[in-house]
Formats: C-alpha cells, sequence, structure tokens
C-alpha cells in the first residue's frame, strides 16, 4: 500500500500547482508529515533514477 500512496500522492504533487500536502494528505487519509515524507521520497528516486538513467547513456 505504501508503494501505491508513494505513486498516487507525487503523480498528484508533480501535476497540480495548487495542491497542498494537506489537500493531498486529506484525499487519503494520512497525516500531512507522511504525504511530506512518501513525495520527497518518491521525488528523489524519480531524481537519482534519471541520474542513473542519463550517467548510463553517456556511456554508450
Amino acid at each position: 500500500m505504501e508503494l501505491w500512496l508513494d505513486t498516487q500522492l507525487t503523480s498528484q504533487a508533480l501535476s497540480s500547482t495548487d495542491t497542498s500536502y494537506a489537500k493531498l494528505a486529506a484525499g487519503v487519509g494520512i497525516r500531512t508529515t507522511v504525504d511530506y515524507r512518501y513525495i520527497t521520497e518518491a521525488i528523489g528516486l524519480l531524481a537519482a533514477l534519471r541520474l542513473l538513467t542519463s550517467v548510463e547513456s553517456s556511456d554508450k
């Protein structure tokens, strides 16, 4: 379930400019601090994946 929440919250956060962490958290029934953690972790993973992909592409 945590992966699903990460995906949903990150998708919503990235696609909307006016959605606050509090609104996102309320929408799935979690605390705002948990919402913030999930989103920041997921964005960090996406950034790391992009960096890894970039490095792999430059090695070819």
